[in-house]
């Protein structure tokens, strides 16, 4: 896996073995940052299901202001790939490792926030609702939520009280990234 843009561009880092983690790919990693663009910049940025970080890694090095990555088996990843970029684990750079909506619930209780959630959880296990949710709970007044899945499975439009609403989607492969914000 490499990083596409920013600080680290070229940069490879390890990718997780076996097909327990399905990694974002390439091609959808460089579509979403070419969509969110320099806004990325100066940015708070939470990468939940986090995997081997690819995504957060992406966001770091495009000049994300804070980073926190969640993932609760490829966290010995993620310390290896900061290692390999020689990344700092401080106040710009965290990884929990934990269950991604039980971390949810921590920040959220923390009253922690963020311009851009990103959500790339097990697809297929019912997952999408209880994110929309939470992410409400952890976004910035302009926050984004992008969600990403099966691209089989049909997006909820808005969370319970529509204070959340889909504005666009984008199909890559077998894969849809949901984007959601604010009406």
């Amino acid at each position: 896996m490499r990083i596409i843009g920013g600080e680290f561009k070229g940069a490879n880092i390890y990718g997780p073995k076996g097909k327990e983690t399905r990694p974002t790919a390439s091609r959808t990693r460089e579509s979403l940052f070419n969509i969110l663009g320099a806004a990325v910049m100066g940015s708070r940025f939470l990468d939940l299901f986090a995997g081997a970080g690819a995504v957060g890694f992406e966001a770091y090095s495009r000049g994300a202001k804070r980073v926190v990555m969640v993932d609760n088996k490829q966290i010995d990843l993620i310390a290896r790939n900061c290692a390999k970029l020689r990344i700092k684990t401080d106040d710009r750079f965290h990884a929990i490792r934990g269950d991604a909506l039980v971390s949810m619930n921590a920040l959220i209780s923390r009253s922690e926030k963020f311009d851009y959630v990103f959500a790339d959880p097990p697809w297929g296990e019912g997952y999408e609702n209880i994110i929309l949710e939470g992410a409400l709970l952890l976004l910035d007044d302009n926050g984004t939520l992008i969600l990403e899945e099966d691209s089989k499975m049909d997006a909820p439009k808005q969370n319970s009280d529509g204070s959340l609403v889909l504005t666009k989607s984008r199909r890559y492969g077998s894969a849809t990234l949901n984007f959601y914000s604010a009406p």
